[in-house]
């Protein structure tokens, strides 16, 4: 029987005896209720939602990494600032 599984972000039809636990498809993955389909609509679907998950925990990520960066921008520039008045304190000390 053909089915459909996603596989790597792709939908790929693969033959199988019955779509049923714990049997095998021909790529010797073994059939899950959700990791191969009848249709290749239905892997489709799952290939959609799994790629919308993955922008979207990138787009997280991206967000998060620009936060500390802004962060650690305005520490090094605290220091910066903190250095200045110190050498101009020892400056002064002579």
């Amino acid at each position: 029987m053909l089915a459909y599984k996603v596989k790597t972000g792709r939908v790929v039809a693969v033959e199988c005896e019955k779509m049923e636990y714990p049997l095998r498809d021909n790529d010797g993955d073994i059939i899950y209720i959700n990791t191969h389909f009848a249709t290749k609509k239905e892997a489709l679907e799952k290939a959609i939602r799994e790629c919308n998950a993955w922008v979207k925990m990138n787009t997280d990520r991206v967000k998060q990494i620009r936060t500390e960066e802004l962060k650690l921008q305005k520490e090094t520039m605290d220091a910066l600032i903190l250095l200045r008045e110190l050498e101009e304190e020892m400056f002064k000390e002579g």
